[in-house]
């Protein structure tokens, strides 16, 4: 296939996100709520609470006051004293209603946190989704490290899912982690709105597929590149896209992006009055959205520390090209490791350069993650993103295009710009409908192609059916809709002779 057609291809959204101050920003409103609970009786006039007029907290008086609880019936994690590095996991699931049937939810989105008070320094981590480790304990593995959590999940519920994870995340990076955190899409979109929302350079035009976590609806919206205040519902879908050429390593980049805004944004003294009004409203909507086993008093501590951290001593990294090869395993596209090169990443980002001062990474428990042996089909060395057009040559899928308009020849034309760049598609035909949006079904799994195809067409995951494997003639059929006929680069020249229209 020619990558020249990369150019005329647009953007699909891809799974999760999960931020690292979302729960930051939780851990000041919860202290607070408890508080306002203990004290709101006792509240002078101008105040409520140990909070001032201009929302500031006595912080003596939260840690004073604070219940030992964490959120749900989690056991706690071990105390934290506030002056010794504290170590973190920080987890992203999907678990809306609609893909409750695939089993439990996964964790595609993992941090780890690495804060140090005596630097101060905060050090940040995030690891791809698609990174393949052994996970004992599963039916099948290595697998990749986002079904850790599910594995744990299904034994136990979200902390005992968290929990596998952060062994399973250790072991990668031997490294002990005794504390996590886990949100979910409803979460991360109240959060994002309860600190007025995040301000992103979009560096290029983005066709974003934003979804409503109340009501499950999804929305196409287009932004334009340059600055702005993305709200949680766009913030949401600005993490989740992972379909440019950088795949999971620009989603992991937009996701430190994010997490940098809110950061910023809670510089800014007006959004903690903003906080301090909506305390009530935050904690109960939060309920059920987010666990840890950080204890109440540790997690104040912790957000109030972190508030005043100065941004030079924030560094941020993501495992990528250098640290994983990409590898084809049975057409699936995924990450082997390189330990080596993963941990003097852990030791660069996590504790900073060599340093007598340095803490020591306290090691993880046995057994440790192997990087399993090389499939028989490499993608090559590692590159900065994956190579989709080698990978769907190497899938070999059967594609049919279905004309779903009135535009006599669409179809047929479509099919010949496709040939072209060395899609193999074996039908043409009319669709059993009139489609206002083409949409695409799959019969078998052939990921790189399904990528390109969403890419090209604009088709978001929503339009998208997936079916059983079966013995279709086809892999994937495409279904041209209004939208392709309104807009689409097919140059004039491209013509063809009409087949024998194929009804489906």
């Amino acid at each position: 296939m020619n990558s020249d057609v990369l150019s005329r291809l647009t953007w699909r959204e891809g799974l999760l996100f999960f931020g690292l101050l979302l729960s930051l920003l939780l851990v000041c409103g919860t202290g607070a709520w408890w508080l306002w609970q203990d004290y709101h009786a006792q509240a002078g006039p101008g105040q409520i609470g140990p909070f001032a007029r201009r929302g500031t907290p006595d912080l003596a008086a939260l840690l004073t006051a604070l219940p030992d609880v964490s959120f749900t019936e989690a056991t706690p994690g071990p105390p934290w004293d506030g002056r010794s590095p504290l170590v973190m996991l920080l987890l992203g699931v999907d678990d809306r209603p609609w893909v409750e049937s695939w089993g439990p939810p996964r964790s595609d989105t993992l941090v780890v946190l690495v804060y140090d008070p005596q630097g101060p320094r905060l050090g940040v981590l995030s690891l791809p989704r698609d990174l393949m480790v052994d996970i004992p304990g599963w039916p099948a593995y290595p697998q990749k490290i986002n079904m850790a959590y599910p594995a744990g999940f299904a034994q136990g519920g979200p902390h005992a899912g968290a929990r596998y994870a952060a062994q399973v995340v250790g072991q990668v990076l031997d490294l002990d982690i005794p504390y996590y955190a886990v949100v979910n899409y409803a979460s991360f979109v109240q959060l994002v709105d309860a600190i007025g929302g995040v301000k992103i350079d979009v560096p290029h035009p983005m066709l974003l597929d934003t979804y409503d976590p109340q009501t499950g609806a999804y929305k196409p919206v287009r932004l334009k590149p340059g600055r702005q205040t993305l709200n949680g519902t766009l913030a949401l879908a600005y993490v989740r896209f992972r379909s440019d050429e950088q795949g999971d390593f620009g989603r992991m980049a937009r996701q430190q992006q994010v997490l940098w805004a809110m950061y910023q944004r809670l510089q800014e003294p007006w959004v903690w009055e903003r906080i301090a009004a909506q305390l009530p409203t935050i904690y109960r909507s939060l309920q059920n959205g987010i666990w840890t086993n950080l204890r109440g008093p540790d997690m104040l501590r912790l957000a109030w520390q972190l508030r005043d951290l100065p941004a030079h001593n924030i560094h941020m990294a993501v495992i990528d090209q250098h640290h994983a090869q990409a590898q084809m395993i049975n057409g699936v596209y995924v990450l082997i490791p390189d330990l080596q090169a993963i941990r003097r990443l852990r030791d660069q980002v996590l504790f900073g350069p060599s340093n007598a001062g340095a803490p020591t990474p306290p090691p993880a428990a046995t057994p440790r993650v192997s990087a399993p042996a090389p499939p028989a089909m490499p993608v090559g060395t590692p590159t900065p993103t994956p190579d989709w057009w080698r990978l769907a040559q190497q899938e070999q899928a059967r594609i049919g295009i279905y004309n779903g308009t009135q535009v006599p020849g669409l179809a047929c034309r479509t099919a010949a710009y496709l040939r072209q760049y060395g899609f193999w598609v074996v039908d043409v035909g009319n669709a059993n409908q009139l489609y206002p949006e083409t949409a695409i079904e799959v019969w078998n799994h052939k990921p790189a192609t399904l990528f390109l195809l969403q890419r090209l067409f604009q088709v978001p995951d929503h339009r998208v059916t997936h079916w059983p494997p079966n013995a279709q003639a086809i892999d994937l059929a495409v279904y041209l809709g209004a939208d392709w006929a309104q807009h689409n680069p097919i140059p004039a020249d491209v013509t063809c002779a009409q087949p024998t229209p194929t009804q489906r």
